[in-house]
């Protein structure tokens, strides 16, 4: 009998151990991108909400890819850039890193080796504001909270400068008048090291 029993607890005792738990399962499977019609991103002041959770720049690529699914390639250029070609977003790593210090919602088609080649057309927000390719800074001005786009110098994208985050907004020109809106983005402004004194002799 009591043979039995230790044989039965051995037993117990493997399938616990040696079946994988469902969260390390979970882990191991690969996450389905949705589809691009259902992706929501929100910048909300110094954050940016991907599907309903809050990130704040920087941030490790890992998340994006819980989020959106993995990346389709990569572009190693000064930054490392993933690009979700159906989804229309990217982002930027620090070279042989995998912290995400910008991330940028495509409105247009550009010609850059690493744009998406699809556009961005889920639901897109700043500030409690919408913004799709027909929106214009002054419209979206108008309708967000907290400060307001603004740009610096001209032919420069719109952009709202918080200390270690900066928020940007492209607008597409047509005979110098803005048509809509090509790209918004939120990135992380890295601090700047302090000049150090020279030595006096």
């Amino acid at each position: 009998m009591r043979t039995i029993i230790s044989g039965l607890f051995l037993a117990f005792a493997c399938s616990i151990f040696l079946s994988p738990s469902p969260a390390f399962a979970q882990e191991d499977e690969p996450v389905a991108a949705p589809k691009a019609k259902d992706v929501e991103i929100a910048i909300l002041g110094e954050s940016i909400v991907v599907q309903g959770k809050h990130l704040t720049v920087p941030f490790d690529l890992g998340e994006l890819n819980k989020l959106l699914g993995p990346g389709d390639r990569v572009t190693k250029l000064f930054n490392h850039i993933t690009t979700w070609d159906d989804l229309g977003v990217i982002a930027y790593c620090k070279p042989d890193t995998t912290k995400v210090t910008s991330v940028g919602v495509c409105l247009a088609k550009k010609e850059f080796k690493f744009s998406p080649s699809k556009v961005f057309v889920g639901k897109l927000s700043v500030d409690g504001a919408d913004i799709t390719a027909a929106s214009l800074v002054s419209q979206v001005n108008a309708a967000k909270k907290g400060i307001k786009l603004a740009v610096e110098i001209p032919g420069l994208p719109a952009s709202i400068k918080y200390p270690s985050i900066l928020v940007t907004v492209g607008e597409t020109v047509v005979d110098r008048k803005p048509t809509g809106m090509d790209q918004v983005a939120i990135s992380w402004r890295e601090p700047k090291k302090p000049e150090v004194a020279p030595s006096s002799p």
